[in-house]
């Protein structure tokens, strides 16, 4: 069994260019070279269609293409998901974390506190208060919708039960300050 040969790009890349500058048949250079003619074919092929293929630094042309056109559907995603922002806020007169709570739904919140420049962690604890807020106001609402009346006994909230009740919006309203 004959052991596999490894070339290097600089030495594919100085063969190839033998063959254009010599114009010599890829025929002739391999047997010069002592490469299969087989392997030197596909080298010439490969520099054929990316001229940049044996370069050291070089990705290839098809590569870079895939690269850019990744990094494009990313930005084109970025630019949909602020203009997204910017129209919620403007519609809606509010501050950023309230743009990434509308916005929760379409996009990850760590993807768009990061485009907007917003700590992720200090929104997460914004948020945990906003739903606190929002049980203490249900609370509250099932409080109060309870037929207008407290008690059960069919008589109008006693002052004490308005007293705890605006307690509890108080509490409420405190949760975000």
């Amino acid at each position: 069994m004959k052991e596999r040969r490894s070339y290097t790009k600089e030495y594919k890349k100085e063969i190839v260019e033998k063959i254009i500058k010599s114009h010599k048949s890829p025929k002739n250079v391999a047997k010069e070279s002592g490469i299969p003619i087989k392997t030197l074919e596909k080298w010439f092929t490969a520099y054929r269609k990316d001229k940049y293929v044996f370069d050291k630094d070089n990705i290839s042309m098809l590569a870079e293409i895939k690269k850019l056109q990744k990094d494009n559907k990313k930005l084109k995603k970025d630019k949909e998901a602020l203009n997204k922002a910017v129209q919620v806020a403007a519609k809606n007169n509010i501050g950023l974390y309230e743009i990434i709570t509308h916005l929760r739904k379409e996009y990850p919140v760590s993807y768009i506190s990061h485009l907007i420049n917003v700590n992720l962690s200090a929104y997460n604890h914004w948020y945990q208060k906003i739903i606190k807020k929002n049980q203490f106001n249900i609370k509250i609402a099932n409080l109060e919708n309870d037929s207008g009346k407290l008690g059960g006994g069919g008589e109008e909230k006693s002052t004490k039960e308005k007293k705890e009740l605006n307690i509890m919006k108080n509490k409420a309203n405190n949760i975000i300050k």
